[in-house]
C-alpha cells in the first residue's frame, strides 16, 4: 500500500493518542497521561471539526458492521461520498493547531507517532482510498484493490465492534443515545485501559483511573478518592483485630498509618495517583483474612 502521513491522520491521531495515555499510565507518569488525554477530550469530544470528520469517516468505518462484501463495499462507496463534502482546509488547520498543542506535551512527536497502531491498516487504507477518490493522487489497480479489501474485511469481520462491546459492559458504560452520542470517544480511550490492564490491575483500580480522566476537575476526584481510602481504612481497622502475625500487624500499622496521611491532605489526592491505585489492591488482599 502506498505511504501516507499517520499524522495527517485523524484515525491514527486519535489511536496513538489513547494508546500512549493508556502507557503513561502504565509508567507511572499520570501528568503526562493527564495533558494528553485532555487534547483528546479537546479535540475529539469538544465542538471542533476534526470531531466532525472523526465521526463522520473514521469512527463510521472502524465501528460499521456489514453481512455481507456488497453491504461492505456500498458502505465504503456512501463514506467515500461523505468525505468528499469535507473542507480539507478546515481539516489541516486543526490537525496542525493539535500537533502543535502535542509537541507542547512530549519531546518527540516523531517517536511518538512511532507507535503501533491497532487499527493502522484500515486508517491508512481508509484515508489512502478518500484522498484518491477526491483528486489528491491516483491509485494504481493494485493499490486501489489492497485498500479495498483492507477496509472491506473489517467491515465484515469487525473484531474491534466486538472489543467496543466487551469494553461498555466492563466499564459499565450507560448505552442510551445521548450518552453514545457524547461519550463515545471517552470509551474507546477508556477501552485501551481495560485491554492493557485486564488481569493486572483490579476492577476497582481501572474505575479509578476512568475517574481520574473523567472527573472534571481535580476537586471531584480529590473527593471520590478520599471516600474509597477511608473505606479502605475501615476495612485496614476490621482485619487488624484478626490478624495474628504480629509482622503482619506491623506493616498494617504502617500501611494504615500512609494511608491516614493521603487522607488526612484530600487536596493532594490527584497527585498521588499511585498510592490511591495500591490501596485497592491492599483492600482486596484484607479479604483474604
Amino acid at each position: 500500500m502506498m505511504k501516507h502521513k499517520k499524522a495527517r491522520n485523524p484515525g491514527i491521531i486519535f489511536e496513538i493518542l489513547s494508546k500512549n495515555v493508556s502507557l503513561c499510565i502504565a509508567d507511572r507518569d499520570v501528568e503526562k497521561g493527564r495533558k494528553l488525554y485532555s487534547l483528546i477530550n479537546k479535540y475529539f469530544l469538544g465542538d471542533t471539526y476534526l470531531k466532525e470528520v472523526f465521526e463522520r469517516i473514521y469512527s463510521t468505518a472502524l465501528y460499521g458492521d456489514m453481512n455481507n462484501y456488497f453491504y461492505a463495499s456500498k458502505y465504503l462507496k456512501y463514506i467515500l461520498e461523505e468525505y468528499r463534502a469535507i473542507d480539507q482546509s478546515r481539516l489541516d488547520a486543526e490537525v496542525d493547531q493539535l500537533l502543535r498543542e502535542v509537541d507542547s506535551v512530549v519531546k518527540d512527536r516523531k517517536q511518538l507517532f512511532k507507535s503501533k497502531v491497532e487499527n493502522y491498516r484500515l486508517h491508512a487504507s481508509l484515508k489512502v482510498l478518500c484522498d484518491a477518490f477526491i483528486g489528491k493522487f491516483k491509485l494504481s489497480a493494485k493499490e486501489k484493490m489492497l485498500c479495498e479489501k483492507n477496509v472491506l474485511e473489517h467491515l465484515v469481520n469487525n473484531s474491534e465492534l466486538k472489543r467496543m462491546h466487551e469494553s461498555h459492559a466492563f466499564l459499565n458504560v450507560k448505552r442510551d443515545d445521548d450518552v453514545l452520542n457524547d461519550q463515545i470517544s471517552v470509551v474507546i480511550a477508556l477501552k485501551k485501559f481495560k485491554e492493557k490492564y485486564h488481569g493486572v490491575l483490579t476492577n476497582e483500580q481501572n474505575q479509578c483511573l476512568i475517574h481520574y480522566l473523567t472527573s472534571p476537575s481535580e476537586k471531584l476526584f480529590n473527593r471520590w478518592a478520599e471516600k474509597k481510602l477511608k473505606s479502605v481504612l475501615g476495612e485496614i481497622a476490621s482485619k487488624k483485630t484478626k490478624v495474628q502475625s504480629e509482622e503482619t500487624l506491623k506493616k498494617l500499622n504502617i500501611v494504615e498509618q500512609k494511608f491516614s496521611k493521603l487522607v488526612s491532605q484530600p487536596e493532594r489526592l490527584s497527585k498521588d495517583l499511585v498510592n490511591v491505585l495500591l490501596s485497592f489492591e491492599l483492600k482486596n488482599i484484607l479479604g483474604m483474612f
